[in-house]
């Protein structure tokens, strides 16, 4: 009888998920052709049923008051149940809005939490921002290691050229405070992160290849 329930259940979570992705699919047109009403409302339906890159959009549309009156609460919170699930914009954002006291009392320790959150997922500016973190103390304990080690992930990982050159200055900026122990450790840091990452994608990288 287990077995006989089970059929009806998962057709029902098949069906859920398309209507999800039809609701968000739906949201993405609207906001193309600059209908923000529609778009508001297919973007809420989608991100109540946890469609985590509506969440982070709909955090946008509250926050520049598209199709809806402007709310930094609301985006707020949207934007956090993204975060939450590890959006990496979502989680970029909140650490904006905390370190620069968007509607919300400044707070560099919750701003250093996110951007960690981000950099760790990737994202070369919150990479480059939690390098200044531990260059300045600010809401972590001061580490010219862990400065170094985040500028140059940051340098590393960026396309865009400003950002590139920023980090790779201020990296060199902070290994002249740094004895040759802890330029080495930091490399050391650095290079382990990059073999982290290498495991992480060989194996996807290996998929496409194949195929």
């Amino acid at each position: 009888m287990k077995h006989i329930l089970l059929f009806p259940f998962v057709l029902f979570l098949g069906v859920s998920c398309v209507g999800v992705e039809s609701n968000y699919r739906d949201a993405k047109v609207s906001l193309d052709r600059g209908d923000y009403m529609m778009a508001f409302e297919k973007y809420t339906k989608a991100s109540e049923s946890g469609h985590v890159e509506a969440q982070y959009t709909l955090g946008r549309m509250y926050s520049l008051g598209w199709g809806v009156e402007q709310n930094q609460q609301r985006a707020a919170h949207w934007w956090r149940q993204a975060a939450e699930a590890g959006h990496a914009n979502a989680q970029y954002t909140l650490g904006q809005i905390y370190f620069f006291a968007k509607d919300v009392p400044q707070d560099y320790v919750r701003a250093a939490h996110w951007w960690r959150q981000a950099a760790e997922e990737g994202h070369v500016e919150a990479q480059y921002n939690l390098g200044e973190m531990y260059e300045y103390g600010w809401g972590v304990p001061q580490s010219a290691v862990q400065a170094y080690k985040w500028f140059s992930v940051s340098e590393a990982n960026a396309s865009n050229k400003e950002i590139k050159n920023r980090a790779g200055n201020d990296r060199d900026d902070v290994a002249q405070m740094m004895s040759v122990e802890q330029v080495l450790e930091a490399e050391r840091l650095v290079k382990e992160r990059e073999s982290i990452n290498l495991y992480i994608l060989s194996p996807i990288r290996s998929f496409f290849s194949n195929r």
